[in-house]
């Protein structure tokens, strides 16, 4: 794994365990040892503060709605509050797979 890689990793775990546990304290990422490299631009770090503002102020954490990385070390995690999500957030580090097209159309997903 390179360090790009390892980078985006530990940066994204990061940001799932503040998101999901406690979204309030999303803006402490910026003290993260690997905020410079992971979020380069503050257009890569506001939608998490919009996203974490409503989930605090509806007193619950988000939920993932996809997972993994694109290319080794650029994340794709999405979070929800309250969306479901047809295709379950795959573990692989892939960041989803193809929507089931019995309950998304090809259309629609965008295939």
């Amino acid at each position: 794994m390179s360090w790009h890689e390892e980078t985006a990793r530990r940066f994204d775990e990061a940001a799932r365990t503040v998101l999901t546990e406690a979204p309030s304290r999303v803006p402490d990422l910026r003290d993260h040892a690997d905020f410079a490299q992971s979020v380069p631009t503050p257009d890569h770090f506001i939608p998490l503060l919009y996203i974490a503002g409503l989930a605090d102020a509806a007193q619950r954490p988000l939920e993932p709605l996809v997972q993994g990385c694109a290319f080794g070390s650029v994340s794709m995690a999405s979070y929800t509050l309250d969306a479901q999500c047809p295709v379950e957030p795959s573990d692989t580090g892939f960041s989803a797979g193809v929507p089931d097209p019995s309950i998304v159309s090809a259309e629609d997903a965008n295939v």
